[in-house]
């Protein structure tokens, strides 16, 4: 699709940091513009927008999304929100147009909690971490292509929180995937510090273990920095995750941004403003959001393991 690849021509490679098993190669565009959209965070902040249950009886694959404002607000495929029922995120990238009142799809990160708390909905600051949410966006994808509703497996996304929690020795009451972040926050911020933002960055591509996993670009250098730090922070979980095991032998690593110039998309209506673009081959999987001719956000993964 000529908006993605303009997107992807566009922007150059900067100098690959590394910490631990997780590289990144910042992304650079020089021409990018300002946003012109408010992330949730401030939107919830300035008071113009909310975030609840459907329903008194709740849904769990459902939230309810309410912009009061004047100005559209962008949803990150994978973005937490914390408190009501039970913990959940985000399935794709919405972008909530202003004045509207919007149903989006999302998961459950909080297997064994049904039950409400008295604050409302809030961003927690972090992303579901890539493995899980590469996994989501193949099932989401899948169903998207199928012109079905873009859920996720539920029970696979609990499995894995399961697994990874009990293999980093962090015990949750309800399941939370949140604990993850919490518990490990003190070597997850030294990601974020050794990942730190540089100027013109857009986005970024993702590497474990020297092997390219994944893409995040956006279209505003303001909106990288403030998704970067829960960004570098869901790879790391997995790159502390795997740290003491053995290293796989990888294939050779794939150029994952020509990857994705030369696959074929497939457009539908977003659930917001814009166009929703899926790529889905054996080897990468891709989500889009495209408003007014612009890629607001693309985020894609390859073989990642951790």
């Amino acid at each position: 699709m000529e908006t993605i690849n303009t997107a992807l021509r566009q922007v150059q490679r900067g100098e690959t940091v590394t910490e631990g098993r997780l590289g990144m190669v910042p992304l650079l565009d020089p021409t990018a513009g300002e946003a012109h959209y408010l992330t949730l965070k401030e939107a919830m902040d300035r008071g113009e927008c909310s975030v609840t249950e459907v329903s008194d009886s709740g849904s769990v694959p459902h939230l309810n999304v309410v912009n009061t404002g004047k100005t559209p607000v962008l949803i990150l495929d994978g973005e937490q929100l914390l408190g009501a029922k039970q913990n959940r995120i985000v399935n794709l990238s919405i972008m909530v147009a202003p004045k509207s009142e919007t149903t989006v799809p999302v998961t459950c990160v909080e297997e064994g909690r049904w039950s409400p708390r008295p604050d409302k909905f809030r961003p927690s600051g972090h992303v579901m971490y890539q493995k899980v949410r590469a996994d989501k966006m193949r099932h989401v994808s899948a169903q998207m292509l199928r012109e079905e509703a873009p859920f996720a497996d539920q029970g696979a996304v609990w499995d894995e929180i399961s697994g990874k929690s009990m293999r980093m020795d962090v015990q949750s009451a309800t399941g939370a995937m949140d604990k993850l972040f919490t518990e490990k926050k003190t070597r997850l911020d030294v990601f974020v510090k050794r990942c730190t933002p540089v100027e013109h960055q857009v986005g970024a591509v993702f590497a474990l273990d020297g092997r390219e996993c994944g893409v995040e670009l956006f279209d505003a250098v303001s909106t990288w920095r403030t998704f970067s730090p829960p960004l570098v922070r869901s790879w790391a979980i997995d790159a502390i995750d795997g740290e003491t095991a053995a290293r796989r032998n990888h294939r050779p690593t794939v150029d994952l941004i020509k990857r994705l110039s030369d696959g074929s998309w497939k457009v539908s209506p977003s659930l917001g403003i814009g166009w929703d673009a899926r790529l889905a081959a054996n080897d990468v999987t891709c989500g889009a959001l495209l408003v007014k001719d612009s890629l607001v956000h693309l985020a894609a993964f390859g073989e990642a393991r951790s």
